[in-house]
């Protein structure tokens, strides 16, 4: 099967990117077998922000697609 990722950053209206964030090709995969994938991110603010993502099959969209997620929390302060 291929797979793709989703990504989603929380609060919105702070996220700014280049490029597309879902449908990121992670690519076939047997049985069993995993995958890391790397992405580089910049905070410019401070604050609470929470990253998902989400791994589904290339071409399924919905609730039932979804084969696995993954969720952490970044708290950005301020260096005085």
């Amino acid at each position: 099967m291929v797979f793709t990722i989703d990504l989603e950053v929380n609060p919105p209206e702070y996220v700014i990117y280049e490029g597309v964030i879902t449908d990121l090709a992670i690519g076939r995969l047997n049985n069993g077998e995993c995958r890391e994938v790397t992405t580089s991110l910049c905070f410019l603010a401070s604050g609470r922000f929470d990253i998902s993502a989400v791994v589904r099959c290339f071409g399924t969209s919905g609730m039932d697609s979804r084969t696995a997620r993954a969720h952490t929390t970044v708290i950005v302060m301020e260096l005085k």
